[in-house]
Protein backbone atom coordinates (compact mmCIF):
# COMPACT_ATOMS: atom_id res chain seq x y z
CA UNK A 1 0.00 0.00 0.00
CA UNK A 2 1.36 3.39 -0.81
CA UNK A 3 0.68 6.50 0.54
CA UNK A 4 -1.96 8.31 -0.55
CA UNK A 5 -0.29 12.02 -0.83
CA UNK A 6 2.78 10.72 -1.88
CA UNK A 7 2.46 8.08 -4.62
CA UNK A 8 5.86 6.45 -4.81
CA UNK A 9 6.55 5.90 -0.86
CA UNK A 10 5.03 3.04 1.23
CA UNK A 11 2.49 3.78 3.33
CA UNK A 12 3.13 2.53 7.25
CA UNK A 13 -0.29 4.14 8.83
CA UNK A 14 -3.85 4.54 8.08
CA UNK A 15 -5.73 7.92 8.91
CA UNK A 16 -8.35 6.80 12.24
CA UNK A 17 -11.10 9.22 10.33
CA UNK A 18 -10.54 9.07 6.50
CA UNK A 19 -9.14 5.79 6.06
CA UNK A 20 -6.21 7.45 3.72
CA UNK A 21 -2.99 5.24 3.31
CA UNK A 22 -0.15 7.47 5.14
CA UNK A 23 3.63 7.69 4.85
CA UNK A 24 5.44 8.79 7.77
CA UNK A 25 5.64 12.31 6.34
CA UNK A 26 1.83 12.54 6.62
CA UNK A 27 0.96 11.21 9.31
CA UNK A 28 -0.14 12.77 12.63
CA UNK A 29 0.01 11.10 16.23
CA UNK A 30 -2.41 12.19 18.54
CA UNK A 31 -1.63 9.33 20.97
CA UNK A 32 -5.07 7.64 20.92
CA UNK A 33 -5.50 7.33 16.93
CA UNK A 34 -3.31 8.54 13.40
CA UNK A 35 -4.75 11.13 11.40
CA UNK A 36 -3.99 12.79 8.31
CA UNK A 37 -5.13 16.49 8.76
CA UNK A 38 -6.63 18.61 11.13
CA UNK A 39 -9.96 17.74 10.06
CA UNK A 40 -9.41 14.75 10.65
CA UNK A 41 -8.16 15.36 14.00
CA UNK A 42 -10.68 16.79 15.08
CA UNK A 43 -13.15 13.86 13.91
CA UNK A 44 -10.68 11.72 15.55
CA UNK A 45 -10.76 13.41 18.90
CA UNK A 46 -14.76 14.01 18.92
CA UNK A 47 -14.81 10.08 18.10
CA UNK A 48 -12.00 8.94 20.81
CA UNK A 49 -14.53 11.52 23.78
CA UNK A 50 -17.57 10.12 22.57
CA UNK A 51 -16.06 6.23 23.29
CA UNK A 52 -14.75 7.73 26.64
CA UNK A 53 -18.23 9.07 27.11
CA UNK A 54 -19.60 5.84 26.44
CA UNK A 55 -17.18 3.59 29.15
CA UNK A 56 -18.00 5.90 31.30
CA UNK A 57 -21.72 5.98 30.89
CA UNK A 58 -21.89 1.96 31.07
CA UNK A 59 -19.03 1.41 33.44
CA UNK A 60 -16.78 -0.24 30.93
CA UNK A 61 -12.55 -0.41 31.07
CA UNK A 62 -11.57 1.91 33.87
CA UNK A 63 -14.65 3.30 34.38
CA UNK A 64 -16.66 1.57 37.02
CA UNK A 65 -19.77 2.69 38.48
CA UNK A 66 -19.83 2.05 42.36
CA UNK A 67 -23.24 0.74 42.13
CA UNK A 68 -24.61 -0.81 39.72
CA UNK A 69 -28.23 0.93 38.57
CA UNK A 70 -30.58 -2.83 38.27
CA UNK A 71 -28.84 -3.03 41.92
CA UNK A 72 -30.14 0.53 42.96
CA UNK A 73 -33.67 -0.32 41.29
CA UNK A 74 -34.02 -3.23 43.44
CA UNK A 75 -33.30 -1.70 46.53
CA UNK A 76 -35.86 1.00 45.99
CA UNK A 77 -38.81 -1.57 45.07
CA UNK A 78 -37.30 -3.67 48.41
CA UNK A 79 -37.61 -0.20 50.51
CA UNK A 80 -40.92 0.32 48.89
CA UNK A 81 -42.57 -2.71 49.17
CA UNK A 82 -41.22 -3.01 53.06
CA UNK A 83 -42.36 0.39 53.84
CA UNK A 84 -45.56 0.03 52.71
CA UNK A 85 -45.95 -3.18 54.07
CA UNK A 86 -45.15 -1.68 57.48
CA UNK A 87 -47.53 1.25 56.73
CA UNK A 88 -50.59 -1.32 56.13
CA UNK A 89 -49.08 -3.16 58.83
CA UNK A 90 -50.10 -0.40 61.58
CA UNK A 91 -53.42 0.54 59.53
CA UNK A 92 -54.71 -3.13 59.54
CA UNK A 93 -53.39 -4.24 62.72
CA UNK A 94 -52.10 -7.54 60.75
CA UNK A 95 -49.21 -8.27 59.34
CA UNK A 96 -48.96 -7.98 55.67
CA UNK A 97 -46.63 -10.85 54.50
CA UNK A 98 -46.63 -10.38 51.07
CA UNK A 99 -45.29 -6.85 50.94
CA UNK A 100 -43.08 -8.40 53.48
CA UNK A 101 -41.83 -10.91 50.86
CA UNK A 102 -41.96 -8.64 48.06
CA UNK A 103 -39.77 -6.48 50.34
CA UNK A 104 -37.69 -9.56 50.87
CA UNK A 105 -37.58 -10.55 47.46
CA UNK A 106 -36.34 -7.78 45.93
CA UNK A 107 -33.87 -7.17 48.57
CA UNK A 108 -32.46 -10.05 48.21
CA UNK A 109 -32.38 -9.53 44.18
CA UNK A 110 -30.11 -6.46 44.80
CA UNK A 111 -27.96 -8.53 46.75
CA UNK A 112 -27.21 -11.00 43.97
CA UNK A 113 -27.26 -8.42 41.51
CA UNK A 114 -24.58 -6.24 43.98
CA UNK A 115 -22.64 -9.50 44.45
CA UNK A 116 -22.60 -10.63 40.52
CA UNK A 117 -21.74 -7.26 39.33
CA UNK A 118 -18.14 -7.93 41.00
CA UNK A 119 -17.99 -4.64 42.98
CA UNK A 120 -17.05 -5.40 46.06
CA UNK A 121 -14.57 -3.46 48.17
Amino acid sequence: MLCFTHNTVPAIAVCKSCGKALCGACVRDLSFALVCSESCAGDARDHHELAQRAKRIYGMGSFKRSVPTLTLGFTLFAVFFGGFGIFQSLQDQTIAWYQFGGAGLFGVLALLYYWRSGIRG
